[in-house]
């Protein structure tokens, strides 16, 4: 497929928001399938893409030009950058996971696994990678090899999302048993287990201090907990479907949280209300990633189209 036939600028348009200003919306047509995870590279100026039709690809976030396509003949579940931007990992097929350069596009490990990956993610420091499984065990690998080196266990059912701490001290893991954990990420040590959605939790992510966790599942809500004692802070109601994803703003003041619904809700954490409502204009959205700069706010649809809402004043 020739360049320009791959990348396909289906709308750029202007809307007015008023809790966010003058915002512009760039609408990429990314996958043949419902898109798994969308990331940004640390210094934002790359979009990496996971789909349905079996493609990893990667963007030019500026303009939405694609630069590699990474066919994976498989669905991939999830997929992220390592801390210094140079490689690409995700969780191909049922049990592999797979590492590429991300300059030369070379592959550079396959580790397989006995059963099902969900979730792939890289340590701050680039030195783990953590991923989930089927069973609810997670296992913590070298980034360089793939390799094991740790396996934690304690949930029993699947676990659906991972993010570790901005220090990469602890791990957090959303799982269909209905809890979130949080473990010690070099002993695996489990520290805190969390309850309250009573149902399977879907997306987990930490604030950029590293001092509160977010989880949103099946109870169609966003729970804030203080990752230090495990306490519920707040539970955030306004969603009419179940919440797939979450992303807090770089500034920590706000929460960008997205449904199967196609609903994605922007949170102000001070007044623990909705800044913003924005809808996809078809399917869920099963994920979302803010930019470094917090300029950009970046949703992966289930209707394979990545929608990009540049920010009037950085979040």
């Amino acid at each position: 497929m020739k360049l320009k036939q791959a990348v396909t600028l289906l709308a750029l348009a202007v809307l007015s928001v008023p809790a966010l200003g003058q915002t512009e919306i760039q609408t990429i047509k990314a996958h043949d399938g419902s898109i798994s995870a969308v990331r940004l590279s640390p210094d934002g100026k790359a979009l990496l893409s996971a789909g349905g039709d079996g493609q990893l690809r990667l963007w030019e976030l500026a303009t939405g030009r694609q630069l590699r396509t990474f066919n994976l003949k498989a669905l991939p579940r999830g997929a992220c950058f390592s801390a210094d931007g140079r490689t690409i990992f995700a969780s191909c097929g049922y049990q592999t996971v797979r590492a590429w350069d991300m300059a030369s596009g070379k592959e550079l490990f396959t580790q397989k696994f006995e059963q099902s990956v969900w979730d792939v993610v890289g340590s701050p420091d680039g030195k783990r990678l953590a991923v989930s499984l089927q069973s609810g065990a997670i296992s913590l690998c070298d980034s360089e090899t793939g390799k094991l080196v740790l396996t934690l266990r304690g949930h029993n059912r699947a676990v659906a999302a991972l993010a570790f701490s901005p220090d990469g001290k602890r791990l957090a893991s959303a799982s269909h048993d209905e809890t979130v954990r949080l473990w010690d990420s070099s002993t695996g040590q489990a520290l805190k287990r969390l309850e309250g959605h009573g149902r399977a939790v879907l997306a987990v992510a930490f604030s950029p201090d590293g001092k509160r966790l977010a989880s949103g599942g099946e109870d169609r809500n966003v729970r804030l907990w203080d990752a230090a004692t495990g306490r519920e802070i707040r539970v955030l109601e306004g969603h009419r479907g179940n919440v797939a994803a979450l992303a807090f703003a770089p500034t920590g003041v706000s929460l960008a949280s997205a449904d199967l619904d196609g609903n994605l809700i922007l949170w102000d954490l001070n007044t623990s209300k909705a800044r913003s409502t924005l809808r996809a204009p078809k399917g869920g959205i099963p994920t979302l990633a803010f930019a470094p700069d917090g300029k950009s706010l970046v949703a992966g649809g289930q209707d394979g189209h990545v929608r990009i809402w540049s920010l009037s004043k950085p979040d």
